[in-house]
């Protein structure tokens, strides 16, 4: 093993996570840092080419200090390792064999007598292990292997009350936020360790100013734009399950046709869900629907230009939130796992349909098409200001980029 280099070692999982650091790395002096791209395999689908295309967005970008993240495992260590903790690569140990064995007998035979609700009920929490969704594999996070100091770094707000992953404590010094929900959830679970509150660097440049133009150049479909119509962004979220894959897409386009037809409606399929399903990019298409599959899309700034966002679960219900614009929620099927598993863990985006309108799959496209009327013409900011304040706490409380980035230098000289 060198000697700790005095960097920070920033690393990127997926070529959105870009957008997450952007702001950051712009800030930070230019030999102060390097990127790590992610090349490690995993068992994700998702996963299949997602180092070159991290590595062709960086050249594209004019980044040229960057190196992978399987080249530096235990032969470089960094004074600092910024993560989403998303490397997510798996490994099979005798322990995690041995608890997917329980899973799929003990823990599968507590589900199917629903014992495992009971234990829950009880117990708050149900001992089957996942049982039939289980996988013989441990996650792994190889975050302290090249570091000295490990940094969590957030992403997104779609938390759910058993946030944080009690291992993280084991691999993270320190744990950056964006909010006060969140960063009540690490100092409870973690008291020892330090939290620091960045809110959404990303975002930064649109809280407080109105995009009026976007460029859609690079948008498929982009010649049904009509400057003349308002304009409806719908950000779906990524299902994990492969009967699933795009039918939360979908199951909506017949309710949402009316809608389509009378305003301008881009639609941004997660890059995940694109990449394992490719040919939903065809349907959207013959949908009259205006298509964003750029994975580094500075996604604040569409949201800021956009009269409404529609979502379904996950990180734009709290991105939109933050950027104070008006939301309609689309749900999905209840008897899926995947719903199934939010309401369980009690998941903010189940808990953010108390203060947000939401519309079940049951809904005709006329009715659906007067709720968005509805949602794009009513003053609802103050209200959003509410539930923005419940969750990520006073602006003052926030620190600014410089603030962030003199956090970690100052941490990097000592």
């Amino acid at each position: 093993m060198k000697a700790i280099l005095k960097k920070i070692a920033i690393i990127i999982n997926w070529p959105r996570e870009y957008d997450m650091y952007e702001k950051l790395i712009k800030n930070l002096p230019y030999e102060n840092f390097q990127i790590l791209i992610n090349d490690v395999k995993g068992f994700d689908r998702e996963r299949l080419g997602n180092a070159k295309d991290i590595e062709e967005l960086l050249i594209n970008k004019g980044i040229k200090k960057y190196s992978f993240l399987k080249k530096n495992i235990g032969h470089q260590k960094f004074k600092i390792v910024l993560s989403t903790g998303e490397v997510c690569t798996h490994r099979l140990t005798v322990y995690s064999f041995l608890k997917w064995i329980y899973a799929q007998t003990f823990g599968r035979f507590l589900d199917f007598t629903n014992l495992s609700l009971i234990l829950k009920k009880y117990f708050k929490r149900p001992f089957n292990a996942d049982g039939k969704f289980s996988i013989p594999f441990s996650r792994w996070y190889p975050e302290k292997i090249i570091s000295e100091i490990s940094i969590k770094y957030p992403q997104g707000m779609d938390l759910n009350y058993i946030y944080p992953d009690k291992k993280w404590q084991k691999y993270f010094d320190i744990f950056l936020t964006h909010g006060s929900a969140d960063t009540k959830m690490i100092t409870k679970k973690f008291p020892t360790k330090k939290v620091f509150i960045i809110g959404y660097p990303r975002y930064a440049d649109y809280v407080s100013e109105r995009v009026d133009q976007i460029d859609l150049s690079e948008f498929n479909n982009n010649d049904l734009f009509d400057k003349n119509k308002e304009t409806i962004l719908w950000l779906p979220s990524h299902i994990k399950e492969e009967s699933s894959y795009g039918q939360n897409i979908l199951k909506w386009l017949k309710s949402l046709q009316i809608s389509i037809d009378r305003y301008n409606v881009i639609i941004r399929p997660h890059p995940k869900t694109i990449k394992i399903f490719p040919e939903l990019k065809k349907v959207l298409t013959d949908q009259k629907l205006i298509i964003d599959l750029k994975q580094d899309r500075k996604i604040g700034k569409l949201i800021n230009f956009s009269k409404l966002i529609l979502c379904d679960y996950g990180g734009p219900i709290f991105s939109s939130i933050y950027l104070e614009k008006n939301i309609l929620l689309l749900n999905y099927l209840n008897n899926t796992k995947f719903v199934k598993d939010k309401i369980n863990s009690f998941s903010f985006d189940i808990e953010a349909r108390k203060f947000l309108t939401s519309c079940d799959m049951n809904i005709d496209s006329e009715n659906l098409y007067k709720i968005i009327k509805k949602e794009i013409t009513s003053d609802k900011l103050e209200k959003i200001k509410e539930i923005k304040n419940f969750y990520f706490g006073p602006k003052n409380k926030i620190n600014n980029i410089n603030d962030t980035s003199d956090f970690l230098i100052k941490m990097l000289k000592n």
